[in-house]
């Protein structure tokens, strides 16, 4: 068993979600946490890149389909490819 008051801790492993609106400083934000805080920032521009790079599995390749044909994958697709 981990002491939950270790700090890597992985039954209790934080999340932060950077959303607003177009050029509102979303990425600026993100890399700020990520030095301060020294954690890892994950884009959902880059899993999506990655699923357009190597569609393997069901998920990705839907993602790929649909990025391909011009249009931006499901929220649920996203979410899973997470």
């Amino acid at each position: 068993m981990v002491n939950s008051s270790h700090p890597y801790d992985l039954d209790f492993i934080p999340r932060v979600f950077v959303i607003g609106l177009p050029k509102a400083g979303k990425t600026t934000l993100a890399e700020m946490i990520e030095k301060d805080l020294n954690v890892v920032r994950i884009s959902i521009s880059d899993v999506l890149a990655t699923a357009l790079e190597r569609p393997e599995g069901l998920i990705a390749r839907e993602a790929n389909e649909e990025l391909r044909n011009g249009r931006i994958p499901r929220d649920e697709v996203c979410l899973e490819l997470l």
